[in-house]
């Protein structure tokens, strides 16, 4: 990549009218579909939503953690803003799902401006269209737990990181916002569900790609993106301070096939990592609490789309000259 080639993280366009209103109709469509029924769609309330809900009661009495040790273990973010909900609208049922319901919607937005920055107006549509009635962000959006508030900060943070990239016009004093902001959102993600620690990998992966295939850029954004990082660290440390001086029982529990495999046995983990792999399109959850038991991220459609778009993605990360090249590379890590 020479000094004269674009990040290929195209900046943002005013959207035609018609992309506008097919975007409007797709939110409401999945409006409908997250809350139709919506006392029924999952039946009752799963355990960890009632869990939930009492949490919820001690943090209105002013019990206020950077981290609840209650039920294995909960960041702190999804709880605060539920028991800001709960104290203006109350926790009835079905009335409790409601928040999920919202920040799914936020999540569908963002996820749709990120694609739309990242691969245009068509593919952002598409993305949304699926989104809007696939089965697992349509059942979480139903549900009364904190994982649903992942997506809209995730996707946030995407979102900004590729704003402080954007090497259009833009003045520099937005773009060195748009990496503040970016360390704020990731920081953020980190107080709302164990998964989340993924994250920060990403971006570090990120990183490494550009160094090998987009010097240019890195050059150009290293401060940016050291000013991301820092903010994220810092404001992510009473976290991981609280973390690395608490144990955390359910992170015991998953660690077990790295744990057998620094003892010496490797089984665990490849028997778990092939079951991941799988999930997308041959296996499922057997618990009918996540649904519909048994059933693959994807149908057959969908998961063909999907190994063909990772391919797709792939071959255009690894060629620095095609268009889009740092944009499938970023979404890949992600």
């Amino acid at each position: 990549m020479t000094e004269q080639q674009p990040t290929n993280l195209p900046a943002f366009q005013p959207s035609d009218p018609w992309y506008r209103a097919i975007a409007i109709l797709l939110l409401l469509v999945a409006f409908w579909f997250r809350t139709y029924r919506l006392a029924d769609v999952p039946p009752g309330l799963h355990h960890d939503d009632i869990k939930n809900v009492l949490l919820v009661d001690k943090i209105l009495d002013g019990y206020l953690r950077v981290y609840y040790p209650e039920n294995f273990g909960h960041e702190p973010l999804y709880h605060w803003l539920q028991a800001l909900y709960v104290g203006l609208v109350g926790n009835g049922y079905p009335e409790i799902r409601l928040l999920s319901v919202w920040i799914s919607m936020a999540g569908l937005a963002l996820v749709y401006a990120l694609t739309q920055r990242l691969l245009g107006h068509d593919v952002a549509l598409w993305t949304l269209a699926w989104q809007a009635v696939s089965l697992w962000p349509l059942f979480y959006s139903r549900r009364a737990i904190r994982g649903v508030l992942l997506v809209p900060l995730a996707a946030l943070a995407a979102y900004l990181v590729a704003a402080g990239l954007d090497e259009g016009r833009k003045p520099l004093g937005r773009r060195w916002m748009a990496w503040a902001l970016g360390g704020v959102a990731l920081a953020a993600c980190l107080y709302t569900y164990a998964g989340s620690r993924a994250l920060p990998l990403a971006f570090m992966l990120f990183i490494v790609y550009l160094a090998f295939v987009g010097r240019s850029s890195l050059r150009k954004h290293w401060q940016g993106i050291a000013l991301l990082l820092a903010v994220a660290a810092i404001l992510s440390t009473p976290l991981i301070a609280y973390l690395a001086a608490h144990p955390e029982e359910r992170m015991d529990q998953i660690n077990a096939p790295l744990n057998a495999l620094w003892g010496g046995d490797p089984r665990p983990l490849i028997q778990n990592s092939l079951r991941a792999l799988a999930m997308f399109s041959f296996l499922g959850d057997p618990h009918w609490r996540q649904f519909v038991a048994d059933t693959p991220t994807f149908e057959p459609l969908g998961a063909i789309l999907f190994y063909a778009g990772i391919a797709l993605a792939l071959w255009r990360a690894l060629r620095p000259s095609r268009r889009q090249a740092l944009s499938c590379a970023f979404l890949l890590l992600w």
